[in-house]
């Protein structure tokens, strides 16, 4: 936290840490920097990238996992749009799981990595 955000006071609780933040926007800051694998599972991810027939980068960050599964979702990423909201990434997760679960059945046949 110092290094990437020294204006944000924090201290640690326990084994948590705890951000002294003034506006919403600067609370949001450090989540978009997260590591993806925090939160998806690696399945989810490559799903989330090839509905959006996208590559994905070597190491996601959170916010672009969730702009992908809102894009899923019928957010349309305009410049003015602002972040997708809950009913856009919701949408899109359930595409995602669908796809997930079409990978790992496609991996447990070992049909995944057969070519056409």
């Amino acid at each position: 936290m110092k290094t990437h955000y020294p204006a944000v006071p924090w201290c640690r609780y326990a084994d948590d840490g705890l951000a002294h933040c003034k506006t919403e926007q600067e609370a949001l800051a450090p989540m978009a920097d997260l590591d993806a694998e925090l939160f998806f599972d690696p399945d989810e991810i490559q799903a989330a990238y090839l509905l959006r027939k996208k590559t994905p980068p070597e190491k996601p960050r959170l916010n672009d996992v969730l702009r992908q599964i809102a894009c899923i979702g019928g957010f349309l990423a305009r410049k003015s749009d602002g972040e997708p909201g809950v009913k856009t990434i919701w949408l899109g997760l359930k595409d995602v799981h669908v796809a997930v679960e079409t990978i790992r059945a496609l991996r447990g046949i070992g049909a995944l990595n057969t070519c056409v």
